[in-house]
C-alpha cells in the first residue's frame, strides 16, 4: 500500500509544535513518528517581530523533529493564529448569469467575490477559507449546493476567515528558511477542531478555545461545520505577568506556581484570586463574543479547551461556571492507540505508543488529521502554494462547493 510522510507545524508565541506521521492507504489512522516541542522566539501575538530569531528557533525545531522521526521533511502543513485571525460573516446576492438561469460555478465565484469585496480592510487581509452557512434561490432558503439548480437571483451567507497578509507572508517566510515548503495553511482553531470536537459535539453545536501564551481563539461549530472565528488579546502569560506583580517574584518563579498552582512562599487564597481574576477577564470576553452571535449559553456541546492555558489547574470547572454551559479540557489523544518505533535502531514491529497529553498539541496533531482525511465539509475556497519570491507565498483559487 501506498505511504507517505505528513508534518504538521504549528509556531506559537512561546513554543513550535511539529508532529511528524506516516500515513497510509487503507489505514484508518495516521502512524506517528514523533511529536516535538520547542522554544519558540522571535513571534508575538501571532506577528514576526525578529526575523532571525524566529527563523532559528523554527529551524531548531525541525531539526530536531527531522532526528527524532529519522525522516527529511521537505513539505508541511501549517496553523495561522495570532491577534490579527477572524472570521467576516457577509450577505450578498447576484443576477444568475446564465440565459436559462441554472446555476453555474461561476456564479458561486461571482457570489463570494461580490461578498469578499464587503470585508473591512480587504487588501491587507489574506483569506484562509470561505464557508457557506446557506444559500437562497429566488427567497427559497436551501442548505446544499446550488449549482444546477434554477433561478433568477442567488443569494448567500458566507463565513470568510481571514487574517492579516503579513502575517501569513511572515509565517511561510520562517518555515520555508529551512528548506520546508508550506503546503497548506489552516485557522489555529480550525485544526484543534480536529482532536479535540467530535461530528456529533459540531452538530449539535459546540466552542473549542484555544488559549495560547499572548492570545486566546475561539471557533464555534454549529450543524458540523465552523460559525465564527475570533482572537482575543490576551492568554496565560497574563496569568503567570499578574502572579510575578502581585507577589513580587520572577517571572520564571510566577510560570512555575501557575503551572503547579502551590508554593510554600505563596498563600494559596491568594494565588486562586490573582488566577481567577485574570481567567473572568478571559471568558468574559469569549462571552460576549457569544452574546454578539447569538450562542450563550446555547451551546449543547459545550466548551472545548486546548492549548497550553488548557492544561491550568481547575480551569474547565471555572470555564463550566462563568459560561454556563460543560466545559473540558481535550487532549489530542485521537486516536488512543497510535503507535510508534519503540527507540532508535529497533525493527518496525518492535513498537511502544506514543502519548501526547500535552494540549498545546491540538494544533499541530489537527493538521495530521486534515492531511489524513480532508473533510467533505462547506468550505468553498482551497489554497495554493505558489513561489512569490525566495521565501515563498501564498496564493489562493476557488474551488466547486462540495457536496
Amino acid at each position: 500500500m501506498a505511504k507517505h510522510i505528513v508534518t504538521g507545524i504549528d509556531v506559537g508565541d512561546s513554543t513550535v509544535k511539529i508532529i511528524v506521521a506516516e500515513i497510509e492507504s487503507g489505514r484508518p489512522y495516521p502512524r506517528l513518528l514523533t511529536a516535538v516541542k520547542n522554544e519558540s522566539r522571535g513571534f508575538h501575538k501571532g506577528s514576526l517581530i525578529d526575523l532571525p530569531l524566529a527563523r532559528e528557533s523554527v529551524r531548531e525545531a525541525i531539526i530536531a523533529t527531522e532526528k527524532n522521526a529519522g525522516v527529511r521533511i521537505r513539505e508541511a502543513y501549517a496553523t495561522a493564529g495570532g491577534s490579527s485571525l477572524t472570521s467576516h460573516t457577509i450577505e450578498t446576492n447576484i443576477i444568475v448569469s446564465r440565459a436559462d438561469s441554472q446555476i453555474s460555478d461561476l456564479d458561486i465565484e461571482r457570489l463570494i467575490e461580490s461578498a469578499a469585496s464587503k470585508i473591512q480592510d480587504r487588501s491587507n487581509r489574506e483569506i484562509l477559507d470561505v464557508v457557506s452557512l446557506f444559500f437562497k434561490v429566488d427567497g427559497r432558503k436551501i442548505l446544499r449546493n446550488p449549482v444546477g439548480m434554477s433561478g433568477t437571483k442567488l443569494e448567500g451567507r458566507l463565513l470568510f476567515i481571514s487574517t492579516f497578509k503579513h502575517d501569513i507572508d511572515d509565517l511561510v517566510s520562517v518555515i520555508e528558511s529551512s528548506r520546508v515548503s508550506v503546503e497548506k495553511i489552516l485557522p489555529a482553531p480550525y485544526a484543534d477542531s480536529f482532536v479535540s470536537a467530535s461530528r456529533p459535539q459540531k452538530m449539535a453545536g459546540c466552542a473549542v478555545v484555544d488559549i495560547g501564551k499572548d492570545t486566546t481563539s475561539c471557533a464555534v461549530f454549529e450543524e458540523g461545520s465552523v460559525f465564527s472565528v475570533e482572537t482575543f488579546d490576551v492568554g496565560s502569560q497574563n496569568i503567570t505577568n499578574d502572579i510575578a506583580l502581585g507577589f513580587k517574584i520572577s517571572l520564571d518563579e510566577a510560570e512555575i506556581i501557575k503551572t503547579e498552582r502551590t508554593s510554600r512562599h505563596v498563600p494559596e487564597k491568594d494565588l486562586n484570586t490573582i488566577v481567577e481574576a485574570r481567567l473572568s477577564d478571559i471568558f468574559e470576553l469569549i462571552d460576549k463574543h457569544l452574546k454578539k452571535i447569538g450562542k450563550s449559553e446555547l451551546l449543547p456541546a459545550g466548551v472545548i479547551l486546548v492549548g497550553g492555558g488548557a492544561s491550568l489547574s481547575h480551569i474547565e470547572i471555572f470555564a463550566s461556571e462563568y459560561l454556563n454551559l460543560p466545559a473540558r479540557a481535550a487532549l489530542p489523544l485521537l486516536p488512543h492507540a497510535l503507535k510508534l518505533p519503540s527507540g532508535e535502531g529497533s525493527e518496525r514491529n518492535d513498537v511502544g505508543r506514543l502519548s501526547i497529553k500535552d494540549p498545546s498539541f491540538a494544533g499541530a496533531y489537527g493538521l495530521i488529521m486534515w492531511a489524513h482525511n480532508p473533510p467533505l465539509s462547506q468550505s468553498l475556497y482551497e489554497e495554493k502554494t505558489e513561489r512569490r519570491n525566495t521565501w515563498g507565498g501564498i496564493t489562493h483559487l476557488l474551488r466547486n462547493f462540495l457536496p
